[in-house]
């Protein structure tokens, strides 16, 4: 065996020479004998293998037979699928792991009486399926062949680079490693990439990187300076391994706290615990500090500055785990908020604290206080999409005629190719759902012929693409045309999709941008919906920030930035309609209330309405103002391009004539206004309208963002 395994490098090889594919050596170095590697192989023998006993012998024998296709057959040896096994060291209780690949230079196949035949296609569909034994036994017996001669099998320690991928696929996993049993796991790998046995580990997350907070930090799974789950008393908090690792972003390595001059507080609890040796390494993500990883050991000198050569990957890792399993932390504690309270507005955020430390205080309350404000003024405003039910029903209807003609063309030409009476009915009842369909499509009409589609069309489309290339021209376009998540035709609804959530997202970016101004002018309660379209209320008054005086010039300004802010809606959505994938019109509506009302919150439905049977008109009229026609016609009230303004009182007719003469001269509106008469709405009678026209630009010097927030201190500025 010297021209296997020469004498002068025998001591640098772990290798032995075996039966083919069997584990039975005849040869091994010293090296291997030593690993004792055949016990390796046997994970009933070896915990720490992480391959059964028949995914082995699976692998042994498809080895064996991609040999015999080499060999016999020609075909290339690109199968290459090498084991990663792990053994227990018997002093350490460390795992380590060795890459064993097997050499078949050296074996020989031979064929028991005739060699079995194989087309060019079947060896090409073994190669394809390398690992479905079934598939290659069928074709090639295994009774058919021997193997003769010996194999080598060599193994090359990985246990570094294979450490390190569990590490990786662990901190990968969606689930939290901060459990108990995931930590346990991960201080494991980090013993072993250390080799390191008695090696602990505990890990912290940070709300922030000043030093001053660190007593606010979060134990994750477990931590070391935190076991009591607060801070240790500690004067020189600044002058502590975990300060400096805080301040500097690098690495703080104590080698033997008993000999150290420099302990503080912190590091004199962890020595309490018992440990000699202890490491503080930031966990940095994105350049933001996220967290402390914390190493010890019992020993002394057991952690220094050069084990975190090997600890750099596995704390880039860790970091952005942590800050994974923060922000889901996160998340979920704002869904339990909302869930069980709602997205409160800052405004009125302190009469919940007020109603929630009442129930504190007495926990035999039997049911929260109610919240109401009084006597405050609404503003409601509306800009919703023209038509977007028509254009929803319209494109359903695109989508549907076209993935059924496409359908009927496959039908046709397969009839064509291959003339068949059932073929021929089963276009005949695509061609009457595809007139059925053009003359309109109602809710859940589309079901029918999707499902005569999915169960009598589709299945059929592999045996009509093998009937000749234009059937499978047909085929293929129709396949081509299909929305691979949806398994439908989805052009036209996905541009009427993707045009509706750009509308409402610009819409909504420009009222949340106008609407920070408006605090400025007045604290008002804001909250906005996003349906086909975006609508929002607005509700102002001293009840709502009894700290600030409240008067009419508060209302004045708010209904002045209402029409400016709508004036800007209307631009920017015709600027945008060019853009758009489906070009879609908007348009826009002021509801004028003069008369202050009360809101109270809904617990059940976790919003404000409106509170008194009295108010209620004012919510009906909400509802079913953007549908309202002019009296006489068909036309309706609202227009793109144009502000509908709808009141009750001349009053209100009088006031916003002074606000729209005021921007007409300042450039936001056109000259000229409309006043028209409304049909009755069902239970509402006497609202009256008046219409402008959007001037074609904004004036070069907007108030709201050029004038205003120099004027105006906002809040939190």
């Amino acid at each position: 065996m010297s021209a296997v395994f020469p004498w002068a490098t025998i001591d640098r090889h772990i290798a032995a020479a075996i039966v083919p594919f069997e584990l039975i050596p005849f040869y091994s170095t010293p090296a291997f004998k030593e690993l004792d590697l055949l016990k390796t192989f046997d994970p009933e023998r070896n915990p720490a293998c992480e391959v059964s006993s028949s995914e082995m012998a699976v692998t042994r024998t498809m080895k064996a037979y991609h040999l015999i296709l080499s060999r016999l057959y020609g075909a290339p040896r690109d199968f290459y699928q090498p084991f990663v096994l792990g053994q227990e060291d018997a002093e350490t209780g460390l795992s380590r792991y060795f890459q064993i690949e097997m050499d078949a230079r050296f074996v020989q196949v031979k064929v028991r009486g005739q060699k079995p035949h194989l087309e060019a296609a079947t060896i090409e569909a073994l190669r394809d399926d390398p690992m479905n034994l079934d598939l290659w036994r069928s074709h090639l017996p295994p009774e058919r062949f021997e193997l003769v001669g010996f194999a080598i099998v060599r193994a090359t320690e990985v246990t570094f680079q294979h450490v390190l991928s569990l590490i990786k696929n662990d901190l990968l996993d969606h689930r939290d490693f901060t459990e108990n049993h995931r930590l346990d796991r991960l201080q494991g790998h980090l013993r072993s990439l250390l080799e390191k046995p008695d090696l602990e580990i505990g890990v912290m997350a940070l709300e922030t990187d000043r030093i001053e907070e660190l007593a606010s930090s979060k134990v994750i799974g477990r931590s070391l300076v935190l076991s009591d789950n607060h801070l240790p008393e500690c004067p020189r908090m600044k002058a502590s391994a975990y300060a400096r690792a805080i301040r500097t972003g690098t690495p703080i390595f104590i080698s033997d706290l008993e000999a150290s001059d420099d302990l503080t507080g912190l590091e004199w609890h962890v020595h309490d615990l018992g440990y000699r040796s202890m490491a503080v390494i930031p966990l940095m993500e994105a350049g933001q500090l996220v967290g402390l990883l914390e190493l010890v050991s019992r020993q002394e000198r057991q952690l220094a500055a050069r084990d975190y050569f090997r600890l750099r990957e596995v704390s880039a890792l860790l970091a952005t785990a942590l800050k994974r399993i923060l922000e889901e932390r996160e998340h979920r504690i704002q869904a339990h908020v909302k869930r069980r309270y709602t997205a409160i507005h800052p405004v009125v955020e302190w009469r919940f604290r007020q109603a929630a430390l009442k129930q504190m205080n007495d926990p035999g309350q039997a049911s929260a206080d109610a919240i109401v404000f009084d006597d405050v003024y609404p503003l409601y405003g509306l800009s919703d999409i023209r038509n977007s039910s028509v254009f929803r029903a319209e494109s359903i209807k695109e989508d549907l005629v076209e993935q059924l003609g496409l359908a009927l063309a496959v039908i046709i030409q397969a009839s064509s190719h291959t003339p068949q009476p059932a073929l021929d009915e089963l276009g005949f009842r695509l061609g009457k759902h595809i007139d059925h369909v053009t003359d309109g499509v109602s809710v859940g009409d589309e079901s029918e012929p999707l499902e005569v589609l999915a169960k009598e069309v589709e299945p059929l489309f592999d045996k009509f693409a093998a009937l000749d290339p234009a059937v499978r021209k047909s085929v293929e376009d129709y396949r081509a045309a299909i929305d691979p998540e949806l398994g439908v035709v989805y052009r036209k609804r996905k541009a009427f999709e993707d045009s509706i959530t750009t509308v409402n997202e610009r819409l909504s970016d420009f009222l949340e941008a106008r609407e920070e101004l408006a605090q400025g002018l007045a604290p008002h309660y804001f909250e906005k919906y996003r349906t086909d379209g975006v609508d929002y209320n607005i509700y102002v008054g001293e009840a709502l920030n009894p700290s600030r005086a409240f008067d009419h010039l508060d209302l004045r300004n708010l209904r002045l930035w209402q029409l400016i802010t709508m004036a800007g809606c209307a631009l920017d959505m015709r600027d945008l309609k060019v853009e758009l994938p489906l070009p879609l019109d908007v348009t826009h509506l002021i509801l004028v209330q003069s008369q202050p009302l009360s809101i109270r919150f809904r617990p059940d439905e976790k919003k404000f309405d409106v509170d008194g049977a009295y108010n209620i008109r004012y919510e009906i009229v909400k509802k079913r103002i953007d549908k309202a026609t002019i009296r006489g016609t068909q036309e309706r009230l609202t227009q793109p391009g144009k502000i509908a303004i709808a009141y009750s009182l001349l009053s209100e007719q009088r006031e916003y004539e002074r606000y729209i003469d005021y921007l007409t001269e300042a450039g936001y509106l056109k000259a000229g206004i409309e006043y028209l008469d409304l049909e009755p709405l069902q239970g509402v009678q006497g609202l009256r309208a008046m219409r402008v026209t959007v001037e074609d630009n904004l004036p070069q010097f907007d108030f709201l963002t050029e004038v205003l927030p120099a004027q105006v201190s906002l809040p939190g500025s």
